[in-house]
Formats: C-alpha cells, sequence, structure tokens
C-alpha cells in the first residue's frame, strides 16, 4: 500500500511498516541512493504503533494488556539489534558504541536547548 502522500511529494518514497525495517528492504534500497547523493527529499512513510496514550491525562485504558505486549515484543529497535547480532553485524562492544553515542547526542540536544534564547516573538 503506497500512500498517496508518498507519491506526490516526491518520485524516492514510499510506505513501510515502521516497526519491522527488514520487511521493506525495497523501499530503502531505492530511496538510500539519491537521499545520500543530495538529489532532493525522500518520504518514507512508516507507519507503527504509539505506546502511550494521546497525552500525559491519556491512560489508554482503551486497550488492554495483551495488545500492549504484542506490540512491545514487535519494537523494531531491539528486533534490528536481534537481526543484526544475528548475521554478526553487532556485537555487544559495538552496541555500547553505539548507546553511548546515542546518549552523548540526546544530551548535548538538551544542553542546547536548555541553554538556548528563547526565540524573539517575530522568529516564533
Amino acid at each position: 500500500m503506497k500512500s498517496w502522500r508518498s507519491t506526490t511529494c516526491d518520485p524516492c518514497g514510499g510506505y513501510a511498516r515502521g516497526v519491522a525495517i527488514t520487511d521493506e528492504p525495497g523501499v530503502y534500497q531505492r530511496c538510500a541512493p539519491p537521499a545520500r547523493g543530495g538529489d532532493g527529499p525522500t518520504l518514507i512513510e512508516c507507519k507503527t504503533y504509539r505506546w502511550h496514550g494521546h497525552s500525559e491525562h491519556d491512560k489508554a485504558f482503551y486497550r488492554t494488556d495483551e495488545e500492549l505486549a504484542m506490540w512491545k515484543s514487535r519494537d523494531p529497535i531491539p528486533t534490528f539489534t536481534t537481526y543484526l547480532r544475528a548475521r554478526h553485524v553487532l556485537d555487544d562492544d559495538k552496541l555500547k558504541e553505539i548507546e553511548a553515542r546515542v546518549a552523548s547526542t540526546i544530551d548535548a540536544a538538551v544542553e542546547f536547548a536548555t541553554n538556548a534564547p528563547d526565540p524573539s516573538p517575530e522568529d516564533a
């Protein structure tokens, strides 16, 4: 199923299930080279599942524990980690290195946002 957004915005685009990157290799293989080469934007619509309610006050009582557990078992990060480990692309040391880089990037972004001046009303 291809989204109308991906067909009208750019010639390179597509639809993918957001929970399983390995299920849609054609979309990524087709769109990665032009994006990496600076040939314009790429839109890949990835549908996934929101584990929490719509807001802080939404306790998501409309979901069953079984539904939530099923979707958490499909979490793309541990699923892809397992995929890479099984193919000997990722080991414990590399995973720790990636996690440290991610934590450092997040810390730097939080620090930047915390210390950045408020925008002027004209720029907001």
